[in-house]
């Protein structure tokens, strides 16, 4: 199971999360970009075992899950390891393109992280509760 976003400021959120300020040891963050709709126009798996490799997109309910609506949450099962490789072996197969790549420069990460919390994506806002505060305090004061 895998855990996207719907937003691209949600993604660039967790692309930076975990980068330290002044890394140099990384040159940039990657985010991934999935045509969800054009995915879903595919043949969809009831099962995952014994299955050919599939990969189907899940829009869950938000019951129970404080975290899913600020998040803006979608999720992906799958029964393949490299979700990256299958889904290129199905674009060459389809001859259409259903994953964009984006890379981002580490150095952009302070103004970036910023501009985030201007637009109230920060940890508090997105993982409610204790940690999601003391996360947030964290990157604002240390």
């Amino acid at each position: 199971m895998l855990d996207w976003t719907w937003s691209p400021y949600v993604a660039a959120f967790f692309a930076f999360r975990h980068v330290k300020r002044n890394d140099t040891s990384r040159k940039k963050v990657r985010i991934f970009k999935l045509d969800c709709l054009a995915w879903n126009e595919l043949h969809r798996a009831d099962k995952l075992f014994p299955y050919t490799p599939n990969m189907t997109i899940l829009n869950p309910l938000a019951f129970g899950n404080a975290r899913a609506i600020p998040q803006q949450a979608i999720s992906i099962v799958s029964n393949v390891d490299d979700i990256e490789s299958h889904v290129q072996s199905v674009e060459q197969i389809r001859s259409k393109n259903y994953l964009e790549v984006f890379d981002l420069s580490v150095s952009e990460r302070e103004h970036v992280m910023k501009e985030l919390a201007l637009m109230g994506i920060t940890a508090s806002a997105l993982f409610p509760g204790l940690d999601g505060a003391c996360e947030s305090l964290k990157e604002r004061n240390f």
